[in-house]
This record gives C-alpha cells, structure tokens and sequence, in this order.
C-alpha cells in the first residue's frame, strides 16, 4: 500500500525531504529500509538539517567516496538518523562530518575543542560510538545496543550550539 501526505516544507527543512527520497527510492529498488517519522510539537532540533544534508550527500555518490570505501546504503542513513534524533539534544551542534565506512555504513563525528565523539552504523545493522575527552583523559568505544543511556550521556557532554548573532 502506497500513500501520500503533502506538506508545505520551511527552507530548512529540504534537506529532511531529500533525505526522505533518498531512502524512499533504494526501498523502491529493493534494499530494505525500516524508518518512520514522528511529528511532535517539539522545535526541530537545530543540528538536523546540517546533518540530513551531509547523510543525503554520500547516498548514491560516488565521487565523493575515498578509494576503497563501499557506497553507504539507505538502511544506515536511516539507522544513523534515528539514532542521532535519539541520543542529542536539540541545541547540540550537527556533525562536524559524516563519512562512509569501508562497509558501507556511515559515521558521524563531532570534534567540538577537548570532546570527540563518533557514531557509526553499518549495513550489518550494528552501530556503535566512540568518545574521548581530551581534557580529562576520558575515552569509551563500546557497540550501541537497545539501551541508549550511555551514547546518550556522552552526547550531553558536547557543547550546546550558541545562537548566532543574526537569531539574538
């Protein structure tokens, strides 16, 4: 079953679109892809457009690939996505970048001053993250599973993004 719901999209919000097709076309060519997309009241978190938008540039892009690495496919753009709307607060920055795996999955980074932290999701379905402060000497790589409280806290310890001076 096939249904469709327009919407008038704000500018910031075409990336999500983007995105959205990006994911709805490899379904359409076979590659599942389990995703949803639940409206709430809530503003939309700040890093989301920047971060829909460095996702959808690697799906289906193979010039900007290095040598080696394997397409990312719309199941992890999915997972990665999901997960980042899960784990980080609306005021946190977007990604300093994202990048494909070797295994087609994707990574998020963020390097914001002494705080690093990477999520990556594969095509296998895992994910996982990595955190360092350098500050403190602090570091955890561990699998994400079910419980998201420990990504989730080490997402709390990246800087809230400051307004700029065109929104004070």
């Amino acid at each position: 079953m096939t249904s469709t719901a327009t919407a008038e999209l704000k500018p910031q919000q075409e990336p999500i679109r983007d995105l959205l097709r990006e994911l709805a076309a490899a379904e359409a060519q076979g590659t599942p892809v389990t995703w949803s997309f639940q409206a709430t009241p809530a503003p939309e978190p700040a890093w989301l457009p920047a971060a829909a938008t460095q996702i959808a540039s690697l799906l289906g892009n193979n010039e900007d690939l290095p040598d080696g690495r394997t397409q990312p496919s719309a199941a992890p753009a999915a997972t990665l996505l999901r997960l980042l709307t899960r784990v980080l607060k609306p005021d946190n920055p977007p990604p300093s970048g994202v990048t494909a795996t070797w295994e087609g999955g994707l990574t998020a980074e963020w390097h914001t001053g002494q705080i690093d932290l990477e999520i990556t999701c594969q095509p296998d379905g895992t994910s996982d993250f990595s955190f360092e402060n350098r500050r403190t000497g602090e570091q955890r790589d561990a699998p994400i599973d079910g419980d998201l409280s420990e990504v989730k806290g080490y997402a709390d310890k990246l800087p809230e993004r400051r307004p700029s001076a065109a929104t004070e």
